[in-house]
C-alpha cells in the first residue's frame, strides 16, 4: 500500500507556537514518524485538503477581541508533492468567533466554516492558486423566540454536504439541530431549505456527521448524550428522517463522557464514533438494506480524550488522536468483522484534535 501522509491540527500554547504537524504512515510496515511542522497560527485545530492533496485549509480557533470583534480565522497552505514542503499562502477571517470545523466542498471552489462560539456559518471562496478570498457569507444561525436567560445559543460545529454538494447539512450543539440549506449552484452561497431542519432528541448537541457512500444515509454523533442518529436522506429536498438513536458507549456505562468524532468504513459496513470520557472507538455494523446500526464493540483509544480520529483510504487501519495525552495511536482494522486491535505504533504530538490524509500515490498522480 502507498505510504499515507497524515497533517495533524492541534491546539497550541501561544500563535508562535508549531502548530501543524505532517506525519508520514506506512501501512505495510506501520512505521508512523513526524516528518515537520509548521506555524499554523494560534490553534490551527480543525483541518481540511482539497481532493488532490495540493492546498491545505485551517482555522485559527481565536474567540472575541477585548472591543468585541470576533477573532476566527482561516489559513490555507500549498503543500510540495516531493519536498513536503507547506507553504502559507494567505489568512482570511471566518467573520465569526472560534471557528471549530472547516469543509471543502465538492467542486473544490469553496470552503465552509463552523464559527462555533459564534453560531454562524462562513462561506470563503477558493482561488485557482488555492489562496483564499474574502469571505462571500456569514449565516448567522438565531435562538428560538424565548423570553428566559436559559434560551439554547447557536454553536455551529459543523458542515456536512450530500454526495452531490447541493445540500449542506449544519449541525448545531447549542439549537440541537441539523439545519438544512441549499448550496446555490451560482453563487456557492446557503440558501434556506424546506424542511429547514431536523430536530434531535432534548440535550443531545450535535456535532459531527458522517455521510454513507451510497449518499443515502447520514449519521449523526451527539455530544452531550453520547448517542449516535442514523438519518434517511431524501436526495431530492434534502430532507432527513429518522432512522435509529443508539448510545455510543456501552451498557452499564456510568461515569461522565461526550462524545467526539464519527467515521466509516471506505466500504460503508461499519462506523466508528470516539468517547471522551470513557477513552474508547465504539465499532458498530450497518446493516446495509436499512442503515441501522447494532453494536460490535468498544475498543480502548490508547490514551485519553480521543477527539478526532480517521479511517486510511485503504480501509486497513484507524489512527486516533488522543489530545489530552497527547498522541497518535495506530489501529490494525478487521475488514470482515470492523474490530480494530491496537498495533502498539505511536507517535507523540502536543495536544492532537483533527487527522487528515493522503496517499504517496495521489501526490504522484497530481504531478504526472
Amino acid at each position: 500500500m502507498s505510504p499515507l501522509r497524515v497533517f495533524v491540527g492541534t491546539y497550541t500554547p501561544s500563535g508562535g507556537a508549531a502548530g501543524i504537524y505532517l506525519c508520514r504512515f506506512d501501512e505495510d510496515t506501520l512505521a508512523l514518524s513526524v516528518e515537520r511542522s509548521c506555524v499554523g497560527g494560534a490553534n490551527p485545530s480543525f483541518l481540511d485538503l482539497d481532493p488532490g492533496g495540493r492546498f491545505l485549509y485551517a482555522v485559527n480557533e481565536l474567540g472575541y477581541a477585548e472591543n468585541g470583534a470576533p477573532r476566527g480565522e482561516v489559513r490555507s497552505f500549498s503543500v510540495d508533492p516531493h519536498t513536503d514542503d507547506i507553504r502559507l499562502l494567505n489568512c482570511q477571517s471566518t467573520l465569526g468567533a472560534d471557528p471549530c470545523h472547516l469543509a471543502v466542498h465538492v467542486t473544490s471552489q469553496r470552503l465552509f466554516v463552523s464559527n462555533f462560539r459564534s453560531g454562524s456559518v462562513a462561506v470563503v471562496p477558493i482561488g485557482p492558486d488555492g489562496s483564499l478570498l474574502p469571505a462571500i457569507q456569514c449565516l448567522q444561525h438565531e435562538p428560538p423566540q424565548s423570553d428566559g436567560p436559559a434560551a439554547a445559543q447557536p454553536r455551529a460545529h459543523s458542515v456536512t454536504f450530500s454526495r452531490d454538494g447541493r445540500f449542506a447539512f449544519v449541525a448545531d450543539l447549542g439549537l440541537n439541530r441539523i439545519m438544512i440549506y441549499r448550496v446555490d449552484p451560482a453563487t456557492g452561497m446557503l440558501e434556506r431549505n424546506e424542511p429547514r431542519s431536523l430536530e434531535m432528541v432534548p440535550g443531545s448537541g450535535p456535532r459531527h456527521m458522517a455521510l454513507h457512500p451510497n449518499g443515502r444515509w447520514l449519521y449523526i454523533i451527539n455530544e452531550r448524550n453520547s448517542t449516535i442518529r442514523a438519518c434517511g436522506l431524501e436526495a431530492r429536498t434534502g430532507a432527513l428522517r429518522t432512522l435509529q438513536d443508539i448510545a455510543s458507549l456501552p451498557e452499564g456505562f456510568s461515569g461522565k463522557n461526550i462524545s467526539a468524532d464519527i467515521h466509516l468504513s471506505p466500504d460503508g459496513r461499519f462506523l466508528y464514533a470516539s468517547n471522551r470520557g470513557h477513552d474508547s472507538i465504539a465499532i458498530f455494523a450497518v446493516e446495509q438494506d436499512t442503515g441501522l446500526l447494532s453494536r460490535v464493540g468498544h475498543v480502548p483509544c490508547g490514551g485519553t480524550t480521543p477527539r478526532n480520529f480517521m479511517v486510511s483510504p485503504s480501509g486497513a487501519h484507524v489512527l486516533v488522536a488522543n489530545q489530552d495525552s497527547g498522541t497518535v495511536v495506530v489501529f490494525l482494522r478487521n475488514p470482515h468483522d470492523g474490530r480494530l486491535e491496537q498495533t502498539g505504533t505511536k507517535v507523540e504530538i502536543p495536544a492532537p484534535v483533527c487527522l487528515k490524509s493522503f496517499t504517496d500515490a495521489e501526490a504522484a498522480r497530481r504531478t504526472a
